[in-house]
């Protein structure tokens, strides 16, 4: 069975379903050989003017269809998919019992059979619809496009089995058997949708997730009418032939019984035909030509079939024994009975998948139902217009090349919505807070934020007053100037910034009384006292320039400068005091007041403060030197530069350059960028901020680096370039060249996966594995980036966070297997598939020639690369793992001299040196041997510690060192006292051996804690006291991280930042969900 999976492609799990619905689809596909047969052979042999009839009868048949699909669709909603199934299923099967007794006993046999024909139609389109409707509903759009064509398999099997059954009880029995034999296989599907029900995928919300509510929009997309013209050109373009074909067939043919014969004879054999089409050439189709070229081969099918009917008139009958016309037609309804049936059909089922589940159960029946019948009534009109007119048949060619003229663009259009569709269906919803708009001319959005402006919440209120910060504030002028009477001081703060040109709210008497009275509100209206030049504040500023208040010093100096009146010197004096104080908060506080006043600061000061270490003196630093021309501030652009290292001051530092000519500050920073020494986190920053300068000496610069080894530089350069190329300034050159490294970085994770399965079965790997993962994390959005450098408006980054997060992954990958290529394909999709390691690895070694064939190829490259994190992490295996033929042939001179790598070596030789002083190449001499280790733990100990924990396991090792660097070690005795409940939680601490108890004042216990527990990790992040006491009941080691050395980390390394709101968010999330899983219903 494991041999017969993997020759067929299935996956875990998918064998069950796979077998049901082809078993299923077995007996579907059966429904309509025998219904034609049935129905044609009963038409046929009742009336004689059956060319003439016949369409009058296929007109019908679309009234038929919308009176059943309308039934249908009001049962659909209080009955669920299955059930209805079920229920359909045994009404057709108990009316072909009726129609089978009343033919048999020759009850209005000619309305009998009438109502046949068109209920035979009615009957085989929904039985196939509800098919594929449970069957989407089982498979995603990746699995469909691998597995229905093995579905399909059982409906050509059905075709061929039920056919030569069928004949035989033709035989005996007569055509009465056929209908018999139909209702009792529609009992069997009615039973296989029961067993299929288990398979169905869950498609209502989550917990936590709002329910979804049905649509009520616009059914019909563009997406949807272009399916549904294809599917109604192709039932037309089929009932149009069959009616030829029945009609040339009854004129080679006679009688009742040859003529069914004949028709089970021939769905028998396009069966097996169909079946070797299934077999070994559908998945080809699908895989290689895609959506497009499986949709594409009816129509040119067709169309060769009706360039044969349109010369079959030229043709001698005495060359084949038969009329050409019949041949033709002949072979034209064997095409399309092979290929619609098999990759054709495949096809137009794939392309409904990504359709989100209820609106295709809404709009499948529709479609496939009555507008398919609303073309097959067209082409019943069209069809008794031919007759009227007594046209020879041969001129039904005609008719299928003026189908295939509207056909073949449609299909085109198919597949870009489809590709479109498969990105909609994995796109996440997002509300961008930037387009939300606020109309102040709706007297519903002025009324709600006036409610929430008069709210006795606090919240309510700082929220309304941020709402209208960008409004006009005239309709809430009443209510501004209530809530200023009545809010706290910070509302009154707010309203003394939004209303600084509105005297209505806030007057100029209320604001020099509030000066005056020196209230807690006195900076705030000094500063818009200021701005309105109130008069008589000049005395009250002189007074408070000498206020014991740093602030109201700070706000005084600014009010005396935008008066332009009173002690201008002694103002700036003050100011640039607090400026050249050692102390942070006396340089805000000057800076603050210097943002809208460029001019004002010292100059001799403003490279010192782009250099300063706090994050938010270099912001403000910035924005002051932003309003200055590149001539007046007296900076260099590398001081300005020096800022792009750090994300929160990246921006910033980027306007301010946009202040100097482009080509000076290109320039600057390709030669900083290019410099390898270099700090790695300004380069990085460099190389984002050359997007800002799309020039080809930039692009050039760019390409070059994609050499560099660092896949952050490496992700970077690619980010920048994407950006550019969606600028329309990268030259085809370029992409050329960025194709080359899209197969390059493919190899690279190809590399990354063989390492992983070359440690599968190794012990004491964690750091080096998670430093593989990062790699992938790393490397894998650059790929996918790469290869869209030329189609660069694709929303690639939809894909890369459906992938890291391993969400909607068959539309993902059906998703890029409509964008690349077919090398492309090849290559890069099995990077992402749900395949075993092993066989991923074997997809590598066969794209790519230089791949590591052992371990120790891999570590020597990482033990030798300029990345020391990476050198250490891989050394430090080698040494552990006792990798001797590697480690003799190292160059340990070069490796020693990187002060980490020689104090890991230490360490080594400390605690377990016999593997290093085997070594004949190993530099002894370098060790003294009274060498002492300072720590009880080395670096990446701790980093190991700390990774495992909660708070730390989505940031990658690399930036967990950084943050074990600060952690101290504490050793505590048994009995002892770590914190008291109350006090306040400075440090938070990660046990490293022992046991602590978490108990209250009273002394009852919490929690008892071992290792790898984290205490203290929300006191150190919310600054609350200490909810609780801890006490160490074993002697015990922990690690000890304080909030100031942590905070100071978290500002310089992002990833860290990120990774706590992750985990954080996640917290969050899991809490809400347990909360509405216990709110009483």
């Amino acid at each position: 069975m494991t041999r017969l999976q993997t020759a067929l492609n299935i996956k875990p799990g998918e064998w069950r379903p796979v077998v049901t619905l082809l078993t299923y689809y077995f007996f579907v596909q059966a429904i309509p050989l025998l219904m034609r047969s049935a129905r044609s052979a009963y038409f046929l042999d009742t009336y004689d003017n059956a060319q003439e009839i016949l369409p009058l009868i296929m007109l019908t048949i679309p009234f038929l269809g919308l009176l059943v699909v309308a039934v249908l669709n009001r049962l659909a909603r209080s009955i669920k998919l299955v059930p209805l199934v079920v229920v359909t299923s045994a009404i057709f099967a108990g009316s072909l019992l009726l129609v089978e007794q009343a033919l048999a006993r020759g009850v209005n046999t000619k309305a009998t059979v009438v109502f046949l024909y068109g209920w035979a139609d009615v009957i085989s389109t929904l039985v196939a619809v509800q098919f594929w409707l449970i069957a989407g509903l089982i498979f995603d759009t990746r699995q469909a496009k691998r597995l229905f064509s093995i579905i399909g398999i059982g409906g050509t099997l059905g075709s061929i089995i039920i056919g030569l059954i069928a004949t035989p009880l033709v035989s005996q029995f007569g055509a009465n058997a056929l209908l018999f034999m139909t209702a009792v296989l529609l009992v069997v599907c009615l039973v296989m949708a029961i067993r299929s029900r288990p398979y169905i995928k869950d498609t209502s919300p989550k917990k936590g997730e709002p329910a979804q509510a049905s649509p009520k929009g616009k059914l019909f997309d563009n997406y949807l009418v272009t399916i549904a013209i294809v599917v109604g050109i192709t039932l037309m373009a089929a009932a149009i032939l069959e009616y030829q074909f029945q009609i040339v067939t009854k004129s080679e043919i006679k009688g009742q019984d040859d003529l069914a014969t004949f028709f089970n004879l021939f769905y028998v054999a396009v069966g097996l035909l169909a079946l070797l089409m299934r077999l070994f050439v559908v998945n080809r189709i699908l895989t290689n030509g895609g959506v497009l070229a499986s949709l594409l081969s009816l129509p040119i099918i067709l169309m060769i079939g009706a360039v044969g009917m349109l010369i079959s008139p030229f043709i001698s009958g005495e060359l084949v024994n038969m009329a050409p016309l019949f041949i033709a037609a002949l072979l034209t309804k064997g095409g399309d009975q092979i290929v619609r049936y098999t990759v054709y059909d495949t096809a137009t089922e794939l392309v409904w998948v990504p359709i989100e589940p209820q609106r295709k159960i809404r709009a499948k029946p529709v479609v496939n139902g009555v507008i398919s019948s609303m073309f097959k009534g067209m082409a019943a009109v069209l069809m008794f217009l031919f007759v009227q007119a007594n046209l020879d048949f041969s001129y039904v060619g005609a008719i299928l090349l003026v189908l295939t003229v509207f056909w073949i663009p449609a299909v085109f259009i198919i597949r870009k919505g489809y590709v479109d569709q498969l990105l909609t269906s994995i796109q996440k919803r997002q509300l961008k807070l930037e387009d939300l708009t606020l109309d102040i001319r709706d007297n519903t959005i002025v009324e709600n934020i006036r409610q929430l402006l008069r709210s006795q919440d606090e919240r309510d209120q700082a929220f309304g007053l941020e709402l209208i910060q960008e409004l006009d504030l005239r309709p809430w002028h009443q209510d501004l100037r209530a809530l200023f009477d009545s809010g706290d001081i910070h509302i009154k703060q707010n309203i003394l910034q939004l209303a600084a040109d509105l005297p209505t709210i806030v007057s100029d008497t209320e604001l020099m009384k509030l000066i005056y009275t020196n209230s807690g509100l006195t900076d705030e209206a000094i500063l818009m006292a200021a701005r309105r030049k109130i008069p008589g504040l000049v005395p009250l500023l002189e007074r408070y320039l000498d206020d014991p208040s740093p602030e109201t010093r700070a706000a005084a100096a600014k009010g005396t400068l935008v008066m332009q009146q009173g002690p201008l010197e002694k103002a700036r004096e003050t100011l640039e005091k607090m400026l050249r104080e050692p102390d942070t908060k006396l340089n805000t506080l000057a800076l603050n007041m210097l943002v809208d006043m460029p001019k004002e600061f010292p100059r001799d000061l403003m490279r010192q403060y782009l250099h300063r270490n706090t994050t938010h003196v270099v912001k403000l630093s910035l924005a002051v030197a932003q309003q200055l021309q590149s001539s007046d501030n007296g900076l260099a652009i590398a001081d300005i530069a020096y800022n792009l290292r750090r994300p929160r001051t990246a921006l910033l530092a980027r306007q301010v350059l946009k202040n100097y000519p482009d080509q000076e500050v290109i320039n600057v920073l390709l030669s900083l960028a290019a410099d390898r020494t270099s700090d790695r986190t300004l380069r990085i920053g460099i190389i984002s901020t050359l997007r800002d300068y799309p020039e080809q000496a930039v692009i050039n610069f760019l390409i070059k680096i994609l050499d560099d080894e660092d896949i952050g530089i490496y992700s970077t350069a690619v980010n920048t370039l994407l950006d550019i190329a969606r600028q329309g300034r990268l030259p085809h050159e370029a992409i050329q060249i960025l194709r080359h490294q899209m197969f390059r970085m493919a190899q690279f994770l190809y590399r990354r996966f063989q390492t992983q399965y070359f440690l599968r079965d190794s012990s004491d790997k964690f750091l080096l594995m998670d430093l593989i993962d990062e790699d992938i994390h790393r490397a894998t959005p650059a790929l996918l980036k790469l290869t869209v450098m030329n189609d660069p408006e694709t929303p690639i980054e939809t894909v890369i966070y459906n992938i890291e997060h391993n969400a909607n992954m068959g539309n993902v990958l059906e998703f890029l297997d409509n964008i690349f290529t077919k090398e492309e394909r090849t290559v890069i999709t099995p990077l992402f598939e749900n395949i075993d390691l092993e066989e991923r690895c074997l997809r590598g070694y066969r794209h790519f020639e230089n791949m590591p064939r052992k371990l120790d190829d891999e570590l020597r490259a990482y033990i030798h690369s300029n990345d020391t994190w990476r050198s250490v992490i891989a050394l430090d295996y080698a040494i552990r793992h006792q990798r001797i033929d590697l480690l003799q042939n190292l160059n340990w001179k070069e490796l020693l001299r990187s002060r980490t790598r020689k104090d890991m070596v230490t360490r080594h030789l400390a605690e377990n040196g016999a593997v290093l002083r085997s070594l004949r190449t190993f530099p002894i001499q370098l060790f003294p041997e009274n060498t002492r280790i300072m720590s009880m733990y080395s670096t990446l100990e701790k980093t190991i510690l700390l990774k495992h924990v909660e708070l730390f396991q989505s940031i990658p090792a690399r930036d967990i060192s950084h943050l074990a660097q600060i952690a101290r070690e504490v050793e505590i005795r048994a009995g002892e006292r770590l914190f008291e409940e109350g006090e306040p939680g400075d440090d938070m601490y990660v046990i490293s051996e022992g046991q602590i108890r978490i108990h209250n004042r009273e002394g009852v216990e919490i929690a008892v804690l071992e290792k790898g527990y984290v205490l203290g990790e929300m006191a150190i992040l919310d600054r609350e006291p200490r909810s609780a006491s801890a006490t160490a009941t074993a002697d015990s080691i922990l690690l000890k991280i304080n909030r100031t050395e942590f905070f100071e980390l978290m500002a310089s390394r992002i990833e860290i930042m990120e990774g706590i709101i992750q985990m954080l968010t996640s917290r969050l999330r899991n809490t809400l969900n347990l909360t509405q899983t216990n709110i009483p219903r």
